[in-house]
């Protein structure tokens, strides 16, 4: 797997990926009208969503060539955007693709990581030390969704560094 940072050339099949873990992997959390609500498929087009992900800091990652899923994190410290492929969701891309967006928070000297999960989401982000902050409800498009937001306090880089040392020893 290689993970890499977003260039326009990735703005098709990144948004393929969006809308395919809306449709597929969000089944189980949300109805067929949340999840058309969500994806916006006749809103969101190549041009407005490059744009969107040029904004951010985004990452994409590649499996033998293929984007497989990408993340983000924009000036403020917020990632709005953690999506993986479903073909090939558990097999460690999203938290390789949440290590990016960290890691350059932290090098900002940021210290706190804030994001909106989805239902879906967020015992993902739960795992991986994020704290429920607030459960909402929001209309999208029309229609109501759940979604909760979720913030990391993060440690300085150098101290990140010497526990993940200190944890493979």
């Amino acid at each position: 797997m290689l993970i890499r940072p977003y260039a326009y050339a990735d703005a098709t099949p990144t948004l393929k990926v969006f809308f395919r873990a809306i449709e597929l992997t969000a089944r189980a959390h949300y109805s067929k009208a949340q999840r058309a609500a969500w994806a916006d498929r006749a809103g969101r087009t190549i041009p407005t969503w490059h744009v969107a992900r040029s904004a951010a800091d985004t990452w994409v990652a590649e499996v033998e060539g293929r984007v497989v899923g990408f993340a983000d994190l924009d000036a403020s410290g917020t990632i709005d955007m953690l999506f993986v492929d479903p073909d090939f969701a558990r097999r460690g891309i999203a938290a390789a693709l949440l290590a990016r967006p960290l890691s350059t928070a932290r090098a900002r000297g940021l210290t706190r990581v804030r994001t909106n999960a989805s239902d879906t989401a967020c015992p993902f982000f739960l795992a991986h030390g994020f704290r429920i902050e607030e459960q909402r409800t929001v209309v999208v498009r029309g229609v109501s969704m759940s979604h909760t937001a979720l913030v990391l306090d993060l440690e300085p880089e150098a101290e990140a560094e010497a526990e993940a040392e200190a944890d493979a020893e």
